[in-house]
């Protein structure tokens, strides 16, 4: 592969090429197919990056793939033999075509392999509370430590506005969000223990919250067990079983 086609092929996928440009390029595809064969190797090394590993099939099949384009690649140039004058071409083209292979194994391994993370599920969101009464200047001041990520001012925040609705299970909940952020387990684990318990609609969330907070303690057995009480017709559901699949 000429290092002046990789860098075509990276500027054409990204569309960083002007009008005649693409249109030069696609005409070249029609018409030239070594350049058209290197062409899509190139696309199939790169669009592993924005490939979904959802599917284990789909991931096995992908690596297999992957692997074959390389090696195939590798042993086509090994016996093809280079003009002295574009050696040093050939050189350079070769190094970034097993720089791409390796990063894009590397990426592969680590993704499938690597083990979840509760930053991997601890996209909180952004909060309004429902709370309403004398206690709004500290409501606002809860739901805006929160969504700016301060998670001990908003504990803060959480406590003040629950000595005078001890009973509210939406105020609850992140206040016991806000533990687990800073690593206060068991005080976190007691509320959303008292909230799955009961028949509020926060009670998967608690269930849910309370399955993250063993999984950053990497208790994963724990984890499992608090996962599996989840019902199906909870919106974290299948967000679970593909926690539990990763987890087993």
């Amino acid at each position: 592969m000429k290092e002046e086609n990789y860098i075509a092929f990276e500027n054409y996928i990204s569309k960083s090429l002007s009008d005649e440009e693409v249109l030069a390029f696609e005409e070249k595809l029609s018409s030239d197919s070594e350049f058209k064969k290197d062409f899509e190797t190139y696309k199939e090394l790169t669009e592993f990056l924005e490939y979904s590993y959802d599917e284990e099939k789909a991931a096995k099949e992908f690596e297999a793939n992957l692997k074959t384009i390389s090696n195939n690649y590798f042993e086509k140039q090994e016996h093809q033999v280079q003009p002295l004058k574009k050696s040093r071409t050939f050189k350079i083209s070769q190094l970034a075509i097993a720089a791409t292979v390796v990063v894009l194994l590397g990426l592969f391994i680590f993704n499938r392999f690597s083990a979840p993370g509760y930053e991997d599920y601890s996209e909180h969101g952004v909060i309004s509370l429902s709370v309403r009464g004398n206690v709004e200047d500290v409501v606002i001041k809860a739901q805006n430590a929160f969504n700016e990520k301060n998670y001990k001012d908003a504990e803060v925040h959480f406590s003040e506005i629950l000595k005078t609705y001890s009973d509210n299970e939406e105020v609850k909940l992140y206040k016991a969000i806000s533990q687990i952020e800073q690593d206060k387990f068991e005080e976190a684990e007691a509320i959303l223990k008292q909230i799955a318990s009961g028949k509020s609609a926060y009670k998967s969330e608690a269930l849910w919250y309370a399955a993250l907070s063993k999984l950053k303690q990497k208790d994963n057995k724990a984890c499992i067990e608090l996962l599996k009480s989840l019902s199906e017709d909870t919106i974290h559901y299948e967000k679970a079983q593909k926690l539990i699949d990763k987890l087993d």
